[in-house]
């Protein structure tokens, strides 16, 4: 009995199998450069945490534009105010982590884990930091009628008064808030907090007197500063602002270890491609250090990030313990 043999497979020779392995790696190489090397191949959104008109819109814009023309894809800005930033960030953390919606993040995604347990995302977990673009100090403010020039006065202003000072803010639970709140907590100031949605109309009426002092970040007070329509009687940072550098910081007008301050920096949702927030990382800390944007970002009153990831995300980890401690310390809440 014969076998019968089935007829032999042909042999693939060496310039076959090399084809094949060249096929198979463009194929690989394909699908990376769909996600990676081709990027961006579309418009990519940014969204924005306050109005505009105000300093994260500025920043968003100026170096938005600048990314636009370096990757060669429009760059749509998306303003979702209110909530103290809340809403944006929840919009942040909520879209797909491919890198076409990037957001600009402030103070407030680091405050308002202290004060509000039921925000729909985690901010720690759901929120990668990209790059810091910016950072000012707050700034202790007054109106003119009242006529103090130190917080030293504005102390002794407020024991005169049964009913004490009113100060403004720019919205519940923002940073100026707290950072009242943590002055009435060192010095014994007697005041009653005055919100406002915005720094606009708060400054409105600060400098009307319908309110007597208040905190602000420094761009927002400069231009009422230097013409003369409000007092500024301290700067909350640990050195003097080099735009106001006759003014004394907190600490040295005598309230011990006073520190607020503000920050902008571009972030995503998390699950972003590593190789996507090293692209960003350094395409943003690029443009911040041009010469016109330095200088740009100097005349707001604010000093230029430029920070690698993981600078940043200790940045923002720091600044999440400051507030919380400010909230354990002052027992402030988004009710009062």
């Amino acid at each position: 009995m014969s076998l019968v043999r089935p007829p032999p497979m042909p042999r693939q020779s060496v310039v076959e199998r090399f084809a094949f392995f060249l096929i198979a790696a463009a194929v690989s190489l394909g699908a990376q450069a769909q996600t990676l090397g081709v990027f961006p191949a579309k418009p990519i959104r940014w969204i924005v945490d306050y109005p505009a008109g105000g300093i994260s819109d500025i920043l968003a814009r100026q170096v938005g534009q600048k990314l636009a023309e370096a990757w060669g894809v429009p760059v749509v800005f998306d303003n979702k105010p209110g909530a103290n930033g809340i809403i944006a960030y929840t919009a942040i953390a909520k879209a797909v982590p491919d890198g076409y919606t990037i957001g600009l993040a402030s103070t407030p995604l680091a405050l308002n884990p202290s004060l509000r347990k039921d925000l729909p995302f985690d901010t720690q977990k759901d929120i990668a930091p990209l790059a810091l673009m910016a950072q000012t100090p707050n700034v202790l403010i007054a109106n003119t009628i009242i006529q103090v020039r130190t917080v030293n006065d504005l102390v002794a202003l407020s024991k005169t008064r049964s009913a004490g000072l009113d100060y403004a803010s720019v919205g519940i639970g923002s940073s100026p808030h707290l950072s009242a709140e943590m002055l009435k907590k060192a010095t014994g100031i007697k005041a009653t907090h005055v919100p406002y949605n915005g720094s606009g109309p708060a400054l409105v009426d600060l400098i009307a007197g319908r309110s007597d002092f208040m905190f602000v970040n420094l761009p927002a007070a400069l231009p009422h500063i230097r013409s003369g329509k409000v007092v500024v009687l301290g700067v909350a940072d640990e050195r003097r602002s080099p735009v106001l550098p006759d003014v004394p910081t907190m600490i040295e007008a005598g309230v011990p270890d006073f520190v607020s301050i503000g920050w902008y920096g571009a972030v995503a949702p998390v699950g972003l491609p590593p190789e996507l927030v090293r692209r960003y990382n350094t395409e943003i800390n690029r443009i911040l250090k041009l010469p016109e944007m330095r200088e740009k970002i100097e005349s707001l009153g604010a000093e230029p990030g430029a920070l690698e990831v993981p600078g940043y995300t200790v940045f923002i980890d720091k600044d999440i313990r400051r507030w919380a401690k400010a909230v354990k310390d002052t027992g402030a809440t988004v009710n009062n």
